[in-house]
């Protein structure tokens, strides 16, 4: 007779046969691109890279990375005090040896040339639609949260698709959205920014700011430059098609500065014999109400797998607590409120498949696991 514990693992195997070729998966775009806030012409690439996004939606993500460049430098004064520029982001620059006339962008790392890396701005555009509707080896899936030291705790889950032999790494990038602050851009670079000459803009929003690399060591952390590990989390050797591999990992606490509610994590995995990007997802931090110390509240799910409904059981009373259920594309199935340490959920219109629940309450966030039969 087969065991509880058989008949679970027997159900992650089927769920996440059924999940994971009931749908094609395509590989996703990684553009990262190399900026600076007294580039004047990087304002184009920003808005090439916008108009891809908004074209293709999460199926392109793009990173912005300043490294130490003369355009970089802070000046005295009120404006360009900044300083965005983080070791990870001149590591990059020197290893992938790219030039020093930015704006330049890598894409998905491929080789624009042999031996090349860069892309300029008006390759972009016919570039990243070459590239649009490629079958991908693997798919993700990410939840992310910050906890009470402004740690971002992420959670992705990677399915192989292939009969896939090698050796991969799993990166996790922290990345804040829309940081305001100065810029030069050059007349008719951005339609947002539309001076007659090259002008500086107070107001320029700078989007998906490279932040911090997980497991990576740096200044940031008080540790010396270039310390740690930059190509993220080993994983190697055949992987079983249809399998899954789940990495958790806690970023370094974010500065008070940080604006928490407009950060995210982009989880991707690079090929470390080709350097090429293999999948890449962008999964925005659920951030708790409060980050007071969290008490110690844990939770249980019975039945878990769950067909109609699902009880989540917490070891304190809450008000006021919101229960998300994630799926596991990141987008949220389920959201309601809990007043008290325990509430049913109905499960019953869910697609079999593999869930995350997320209980929000005033000092912090606790999850679990569930699965949907």
């Amino acid at each position: 007779m087969m065991s509880s514990i058989s008949r679970f693992a027997a159900s992650l195997i089927l769920l996440a046969s059924i999940s994971t070729f009931a749908r094609t998966v395509h590989k996703n775009i990684l553009v990262e691109s190399f900026q600076a806030h007294r580039c004047a012409y990087c304002g184009g690439m920003d808005y090439a890279l916008e108009q891809k996004q908004d074209q293709y939606g999460d199926s392109m993500v793009f990173v912005s990375i300043h490294p130490n460049t003369m355009f970089n430098d802070t000046l005295p004064g009120p404006s360009f005090t900044t300083n965005f520029n983080i070791e990870e982001g001149e590591q990059l620059f020197n290893d992938f040896n790219l030039p020093v006339s930015i704006p330049e962008a890598m894409i998905n790392r491929e080789e624009s040339s042999p031996g090349q890396y860069p892309f300029n701005t008006v390759q972009i555009d016919g570039e990243v639609d070459a590239r649009i509707g490629i079958a991908a080896k693997f798919d993700m899936s990410c939840t992310a949260y910050m906890n009470a030291s402004r740690e971002i705790i992420s959670e992705v889950t990677i399915t192989n698709l292939d009969t896939t032999t090698g050796v991969y790494r799993m990166v996790n990038y922290i990345v804040e959205d829309s940081i305001i602050d100065w810029q030069i851009v050059a007349p008719g670079q951005h339609p947002d920014y539309t001076g007659s000459v090259d002008d500086s803009y107070s107001n320029y929003a700078h989007r998906f700011v490279l932040r911090d690399v997980n497991q990576h060591i740096g200044v940031l952390e008080g540790a010396p430059i270039f310390t740690g590990e930059l190509y993220g989390t080993l994983m190697m050797g055949f992987i079983p098609v249809g399998s899954s591999t789940v990495i958790t990992e806690n970023s370094h606490p974010m500065p008070i500065g940080w604006n928490e509610n407009k950060i995210s994590v982009v989880s991707f995995i690079i090929d470390t014999l080709s350097r090429e990007v293999m999948q890449v997802i962008n999964t925005p931090a659920i951030v708790p109400v409060s980050t007071e110390e969290i008490e110690s509240v844990s939770l249980n799910l019975y039945p878990n797998p769950a067909n109609e409904y699902v009880i989540a059981r917490l070891s304190h009373h809450l008000n006021n607590a919101r229960v998300k259920v994630i799926n596991m594309n990141g987008s949220f199935a389920i959201d309601q409120v809990m007043n008290s340490d325990q509430v049913a959920i109905d499960v019953s219109s869910l697609s079999p498949g593999i869930y995350s629940i997320i209980i929000q309450h005033m000092n912090g966030i606790v999850s679990k696991r569930l699965v949907v039969e």
